[in-house]
């Protein structure tokens, strides 16, 4: 039996070379001919090629992100083959987003993936994805790991449900809080891991759009995300973790240092912080 394709994309390309036996005879050709049959791409066109290699060295590099919108300003066959090869992926993008999703929660509990199963470590120490109400209570044991804290952000505070990462680290209890805002020039968003207490970080992770290089996107950097472990959360019952500008900090029990010419950015995530972590006060503060 001949190869089975997986998936449509599998079939771009190794299209079948046919010889035009008849053609060289009729004309007397010494050469031989050989063309290359590429309507049997899945859309009929060898632009399927190009397409599929955009999209594919973009995704490689990064630039091609989860909700991006590619624009070819074409009505011809590479604008066709750009969204045959988008609809086809979606399935793989979707499981790369999860397993990406899940490298980042982990992050925050200061977990290496690098090299590594992320899925499996991701069950190994995430005991429970949580969905919270407004109040703090629980209403569902597993189901957060689908919500999209960016969209539960933009409804009614009483309508939101709060997705709670319970985890397990060496045998001590860590709750992992997923945050979504704005920086400079985009989203920003990121995960908070706290200590059983709920009141002081464990670790932090966090990432950027399009922040500017060497300044505003510094806040993916290891550098910047360690400067929170151990710092304190809750003060007199309300968010008191907080991004400072550099330089400026008076309480380091719970401000970290802004940074340096990422002014915008630094504050981004401070409001980030105070937000989204706001909506989690009842939780916070119940112990």
């Amino acid at each position: 039996m001949g190869k089975i394709a997986k998936r449509l994309t599998d079939l771009v390309g190794n299209t079948p070379l046919l010889e035009l036996s008849n053609y060289n005879a009729s004309k007397g050709l010494k050469a031989r001919v050989v063309v290359k049959l590429e309507y049997f791409n899945p859309v009929g066109s060898v632009k399927d090629r190009i397409a599929l290699a955009m999209v594919e060295d973009a995704e490689s590099k990064g630039i091609l992100k989860s909700g991006t919108t590619i624009i070819e300003p074409t009505s011809g066959n590479t604008g066709v083959g750009l969204a045959f090869v988008s609809a086809s992926l979606k399935p793989t993008q979707k499981k790369n987003e999860e397993l990406d999703k899940m490298k980042q929660i982990l992050a925050a509990l200061n977990v290496d993936t690098k090299g590594q199963n992320a899925e499996e470590l991701y069950k190994t120490y995430v005991k429970a994805d949580e969905i919270l109400n407004a109040n703090g209570e629980v209403v569902s044991e597993n189901g957060g790991f689908a919500i999209d804290m960016a969209a539960e952000m933009s409804k009614p505070e009483a309508e939101r449900q709060l997705p709670l990462y319970v985890c397990d680290v060496k045998g001590e209890t860590k709750y992992v809080i997923p945050l979504s805002g704005a920086g400079l020039w985009g989203p920003i968003w990121g995960y908070v891991g706290l200590n059983k207490d709920k009141d002081t970080v464990y670790g932090v992770y966090f990432s950027h759009a399009s922040e500017t290089p060497g300044l505003g996107a510094e806040i993916a950097t290891p550098a910047f995300q360690k400067e929170f472990d151990g710092k304190k959360v809750m003060k007199d019952g309300q968010i008191a973790l907080a991004v400072e500008k550099n330089g400026k900090v008076t309480d380091p029990a719970y401000q970290v240092d802004g940074i340096s010419g990422g002014t915008i950015t630094s504050k981004g995530v401070d409001d980030m912080i105070k937000n989204c972590l706001g909506q989690y006060n009842n939780f916070l503060t119940n112990k």
